[in-house]
């Protein structure tokens, strides 16, 4: 007996066990999905098994039913064919949609009613669609385009293969779910990075993120431009960095022709809009930079996305491996303004948007170039009016909020609020704030009390950078020779005193004798 018995413990204890890894492997399916997550498709290369795992991966962290989990058989390669995308991709991809009733389609193959909104491609799939034309092309007939692009149109029946074709989402207000739009578009992002590693934080980043909501400073580095053909891409920059600052995120604004310098310390970074080095460049070619998790990260430049499987090629790969989770790109040339619009992107996340939404609306032009890189479904500041966390960026938040955005207003609070937590952040921003309105010798003031505030090498070298700065513009050119000097006595490493010595070099040189007669 006492042997049957411990038979049937052990049968009993194995079944029960099986039951909870079934009932483990089922949640997804038993959990109630948001409407996004029912929208939602997750496509895999079939041919790669680590594609396989990253899309089951991300569909059970979002909750996304497991049969809108789908693979396809195609190509690992990032450049293929317009032949191979249309037999490997388009038609694989329409046939699917059909076959689950997530498409009622006209004869001519143009989508009337749809029940998918999202499409998370998963690394493996291709990234771009190569030219079959030869010989002199115009520039808006060319048929390069991003995979991700053409799929995004695939609903609308037949389409020019060469050019760019309007976006009915462009500049929108109302979500996808909830738009009366174009049935057929589809808003494609892509899980993919240089590692499966990466593409793993970049969902487990957003999430964690999305739960508090994103803090942190915004890093905006323009180019000066007032007019000309690239004034338009300055005046996305500047657009963002005016709504940050009345949302209450604290921007530090670059200006300078050139980008920001290996060397220039960003910390507890939640967003970088800046342009146009062709290849990853200043803080962001340290390896050992690192954004907030859940940073959103964009360079402009035509070839950003080139590649997104090399970590330190172009801009997108090495940005998501410093940590963003989060950016957009292009794969081909695709001229300023067809391009992601970076005000109507900032704008659209910081209202509640999800990552998709918000790049889409941003976006004039489909059929293109453009790539956008992350969890669709993620919603960076979706948290912010219902987060009860508490940390200095939320108080700095709420005190602009209840200055109705004016600085002019929030100054002797901002100051009281340094005094208190011991933290510059907040006279750091304000003084920032001061210089871009011109208030040079005020901004002085503010950056040197909050110098005399910080206590963290790197973040005190960057007050006395901006300190030297205005110096500079104040036109205290000995007072800026003598503390350039003090600088680098106590420089926090190599890369900052490099920097300062380059400065040194170029503006304190000292003079080469005229030879002697």
């Amino acid at each position: 007996m006492t042997g049957c018995g411990f038979v049937f413990n052990v049968l009993a204890m194995r079944r029960f066990l099986l039951a909870l890894c079934l009932l483990s492997s089922l949640s997804p399916l038993l959990a109630d999905p948001s409407p996004e997550a029912r929208a939602t498709v997750v496509i895999f290369n079939s041919n790669n098994a680590d594609s396989a795992a990253l899309a089951q991966y991300y569909a059970q962290q979002r909750e996304i039913p497991a049969d809108q989990v789908v693979g396809i058989p195609c190509s690992a390669d990032e450049e293929i064919s317009r032949k191979e995308y249309t037999s490997t991709i388009a038609k694989p991809v329409l046939a699917l949609f059909q076959s689950k009733g997530w498409w009622t389609t006209t004869p001519d193959l143009r989508v009337t009613d749809t029940k998918i909104r999202f499409v998370a491609l998963i690394r493996g799939m291709p990234l771009k669609v190569r030219s079959d034309l030869t010989g002199d092309i115009a520039p808006l007939s060319r048929d390069e385009a991003s995979v991700d692009s053409e799929l995004a149109c695939l609903g609308f029946g037949p389409i020019p293969t060469a050019g760019p074709i309007k976006n009915p989402f462009a500049n929108r207000l109302s979500a996808i779910v909830d738009a009366i739009t174009e049935p057929g578009l589809l808003l494609v992002c892509r899980l993919d990075g240089a590692s499966d590693k990466t593409v793993r934080a970049m969902i487990d980043n957003g999430l964690a993120a999305e739960k508090t909501g994103l803090w942190g400073w915004a890093y905006i580095d323009s180019r000066g431009l007032k007019d000309g053909p690239y004034a338009e891409g300055d005046n996305w920059l500047t657009a963002a960095a005016t709504q940050l600052r009345q949302a209450g995120v604290p921007v530090l604004w670059d200006k300078a022709p050139e980008t920001l310098p290996l060397g220039y310390p960003v910390t507890d970074a939640a967003l970088y809009y800046g342009w146009y080095d062709g290849q990853v460049s200043g803080p962001f070619a340290d390896q050992e930079m690192r954004f907030t998790p859940g940073a959103v990260a964009v360079h402009i430049h035509s070839f950003s996305a080139m590649t997104i499987r090399n970590p330190g090629a172009y801009w997108c790969a090495p940005l998501l491996e410093r940590g963003a989770s989060a950016t957009v790109g292009n794969v081909y040339e695709p001229y300023l303004t067809l391009t992601t619009h970076l005000d109507v992107f900032q704008d659209r996340l910081i209202n509640g948007f999800t990552f998709a939404e918000s790049s889409y609306m941003a976006q004039t032009a489909l059929s293109w170039m453009n790539v956008s890189i992350g969890d669709p479904l993620y919603r960076p500041y979706g948290a912010w009016k219902t987060s009860q966390v508490k940390n200095v960026w939320t108080q700095y938040r709420e005190i602009i909020d209840k200055s109705a955005g004016s600085f002019v207003m929030a100054a002797p609070k901002l100051a009281d609020a340094a005094k208190k937590t011991g933290n510059s952040m907040f006279l750091e921003a304000l003084g920032a704030q001061q210089a871009d309105e011109g208030n040079l010798a005020e901004a002085l003031k503010t950056v040197d009390a909050a110098i005399a505030l910080e206590k963290a090498p790197l973040i005190k070298f960057r007050l006395g950078w901006e300190k030297l700065s205005l110096l500079g513009a104040l036109g205290k050119q000995n007072e800026a020779k003598t503390y350039l000097l003090t600088l680098l006595s106590s420089a926090p490493g190599l890369n900052q005193t490099n920097l300062l010595q380059a400065v040194h070099s170029r503006y304190f040189a000292v003079p080469t004798p005229a030879p002697a007669p």
